[in-house]
Order: C-alpha cells, then sequence, then structure tokens
C-alpha cells in the first residue's frame, strides 16, 4: 500500500506525533502555497491524521507529495492504516463534540477520498497550488506522470 516519497521520518506514535507531522507540512507547503492555503492544508491532514490515530489499530503513515503536470502544481496528502474500514460523512447534531472532521476536510480541500487495498485503506485529500477547481476532471497525480517536485513520508506508529 505505501508510495514512498524520497524523505522518510518517524514521528512518536502517539497523538504528539500530529505537531511534527504539521511542522514539516508547513515547511514543504509554504514556499508553494499562499498562507491561507498553507493553514487548509495544515488542519485537513491534522483531521486526517488524527482520524487514523484516534480510530484504527496498527501502523499509520502519513505521505505528502507535490507534483507538477502540464504546468500546474497538486499537493496530495494521505494517511495510510490497517484499518479496511471506510470513513465517510455523516449526519451530525449541533451537540454533538465529535465527527466533524470530514466535514472540514471536505470543506477545504479540491477532492478527497479513500482507497481500499488487500491490508488496509489510505484516506487522501488534493490541493491545487495553481487555481485548480472542484469542476475539473479528475485527475490522479499518482497516475498521471506528474513529476513528483517534493515528497515527504512519516511513520506515525
Amino acid at each position: 500500500m505505501s508510495r514512498n516519497p524520497a524523505n522518510s521520518n518517524e514521528a512518536s506514535g502517539d497523538l504528539c506525533s500530529l505537531g511534527s507531522v504539521r511542522r514539516g507540512l508547513r515547511e514543504m507547503v509554504t514556499p508553494h502555497a499562499t498562507p491561507e492555503s498553507v493553514g487548509e492544508i495544515e488542519l485537513v491532514a491534522h483531521e486526517i491524521v488524527m482520524n487514523a490515530l484516534l480510530h484504527t489499530p496498527g501502523e499509520v503513515y502519513a505521505v505528502i507529495v507535490i507534483c507538477e503536470s502540464e504546468g500546474m502544481r497538486r499537493l496530495r496528502f494521505w494517511v495510510e492504516d490497517c484499518s479496511l474500514h471506510r470513513p465517510s460523512l455523516r449526519l451530525i447534531e449541533l451537540w454533538e463534540t465529535r465527527g466533524r472532521g470530514l466535514w472540514i476536510v471536505d470543506h477545504f480541500v479540491d477532492r478527497w477520498g479513500v482507497e481500499i487495498a488487500p491490508n488496509g485503506k489510505s484516506v487522501w485529500a488534493e490541493f491545487s497550488l495553481d487555481g485548480y477547481m472542484k469542476s475539473d476532471p479528475p485527475f490522479n497525480l499518482l497516475e498521471s506522470g506528474a513529476e513528483i517536485l517534493r515528497g515527504v513520508r512519516w511513520r506515525l506508529r
């Protein structure tokens, strides 16, 4: 299931590892995105990592890549875990204190989804760094032949 970018990092394996992912992501993305976009990307990454650490057993990996294809730069962030449970948007009541993470993800990204593999799943989110719109046709960064400009992988647990 794992796709290995050039740089790999180890994190603490608990919720404290969110900080190292956010710092690394911010350092990598800042030269390529607006300050507002960096904050949105960081928030989405936080939500996806948090869900994996709280709701799945076993190993968890986070990966970010920045690619360029046909003059467009795009970012894809994903978290791999060993659970086969497919997360989905669900209706929540106003008084509920949990359950908003995927709504946050859905609001800020150009596209997100879940890929199931025999040994787990990958929850991913894509962002345009050059004005990509949700109405554009689907585009998979990793299957398009796009050039990977930067990539980092964290082992979280």
